[in-house]
């Protein structure tokens, strides 16, 4: 039986001062963005948008909302795959709506979250937490979280709605530890070692933690991410 992934604690501050100067390096050759217009609206995303996560181990992510112009009403159906993942709650504590026409709900049969919510005049502008949801993977394979449909309705009186995008979110999930590159039965500087050399598009696909085709910023930190607690 193949021991329990641990990690050897030197080489945790090793490769966090390999991870920094990576850091610092990226920042100096990245090329700048092009300035774009805005674009007035709101729009509902899925925090983190992507991650990697332990088959039956819980993880959160947020349902959030980003608007330039005061809202009071949101409403949108959220589905999932339920042969990969399944919701254990819905916690509202954090909520930028202050009641509920329909509170969250979910189906784990349908692979569905709802809800309709709003908040009081003068409204909400910016960005806020509309509820978390807390997952648990069944099994191995990548998701896809998605928007069915939407609204976002402005405050100014005749309920415009101004929902202009929906972003969804990608998952991965595995039984072992990705982070042990090696298969050594540690998460290690060697393993840090095979993620750099193959930073862009990977000879190895394991340095792919992600699983989305490239090695970059995002598989350094489901690296970080993936250190047992131990």
């Amino acid at each position: 039986m193949k021991m329990k992934t641990k990690i050897k604690k030197p080489s945790i501050i090793l490769g966090l001062l390999v991870f920094s100067a990576l850091i610092g390096l990226i920042m100096t050759n990245s090329n700048p963005r092009k300035d774009q217009a805005a674009v007035s609206g709101a729009v509902l995303f899925i925090s983190p948008d992507s991650g990697t996560y332990l088959v039956n181990n819980k993880f959160s992510v947020s349902v959030k909302l980003d608007t330039d112009k005061e809202i009071n009403a949101v409403q949108a159906t959220i589905l999932f795959p339920t042969d990969k993942l399944e919701v254990i709650s819905l916690l509202q504590e954090k909520s930028i709506l202050s009641f509920w026409v329909a509170e969250p709900s979910y189906s784990n049969t349908e692979g569905m979250i709802q809800f309709i919510g709003g908040l009081p005049n003068p409204g909400f502008k910016g960005e806020g937490e509309i509820f978390t949801v807390v997952f648990r993977p069944k099994k191995e394979g990548r998701v896809q979280i998605k928007f069915k449909e939407g609204l976002v309705l402005a405050n100014d009186g005749r309920g415009t709605n101004i929902l202009r995008e929906q972003r969804g979110a990608f998952y991965t999930f595995v039984s072992e530890s990705p982070a042990d590159l090696n298969d050594d039965g540690f998460i290690d500087i060697a393993d840090l070692a095979i993620l750099l050399s193959n930073w862009g598009v990977p000879k190895n696909p394991k340095a792919d933690i992600n699983k989305d085709g490239r090695v970059d910023i995002m598989d350094v930190s489901m690296f970080i991410f993936n250190f047992p607690n131990q």
